[in-house]
């Protein structure tokens, strides 16, 4: 219930522990529902996944079910906070070892974990936008980021690098 739920949120940030979430700026939220400040870290799974393996999907049911082999039945899944726990460890001791030998784990750290709060009160809050403005930007930015990843492709010489893949341009 929410007063189990509005505890459990405080407990986790008196106790300053790192908290693994499949769902990080819910949870930012959540506490935000509460009046609580959510300020401690909190490790992205779903977005571990993507810096180790930016081709493949990284919803909880695809993680849970092929990295983990275990059978996600979503009824048994959500009651069950152990589960869930010890889902969301294993998986963090598999990614985290990866990140560093990838060589992205500061990306990870530094940009995309920092950006959970920002993006959540995005949400939260909501923001203004002029829709023609934002029009001319993506037309603008495409171009230009076009131009780039084609510079990029010729000088290292390879035609089917996947620039939006940290994998792929770490090795390059």
């Amino acid at each position: 219930d929410e007063a189990d739920e509005e505890l459990i949120l405080k407990t986790l940030i008196k106790k300053e522990m790192k908290v693994l979430s499949f769902t990080p700026k819910s949870l930012i939220k959540r506490a935000w529902d509460f009046g609580i400040d959510y300020t401690n870290e909190i490790i992205d799974i779903p977005m571990a996944h993507f810096n180790v393996e930016p081709d493949k999907k990284n919803t909880e049911k695809f993680l849970v079910e092929n990295v983990l082999n275990l059978e996600l039945i979503k009824e048994d899944f959500a009651g069950n906070a152990q589960k869930k726990s010890r889902s969301l460890w294993e998986l963090w001791i598999r990614f985290e070892p990866q990140l560093d030998a990838m060589e992205v784990k500061n990306i990870y750290y530094e940009t995309d974990l920092k950006l959970n709060p920002i993006l959540a009160e995005m949400e939260y809050v909501g923001i203004k936008v002029d829709k023609k403005v934002l029009s001319d930007l993506e037309k603008e930015y495409t171009e230009k980021i076009d131009k780039i990843e084609k510079e990029i492709k010729k000088i290292s010489k390879l035609d089917d690098v996947n620039l939006k893949s940290p994998k792929q341009v770490g090795e390059m």
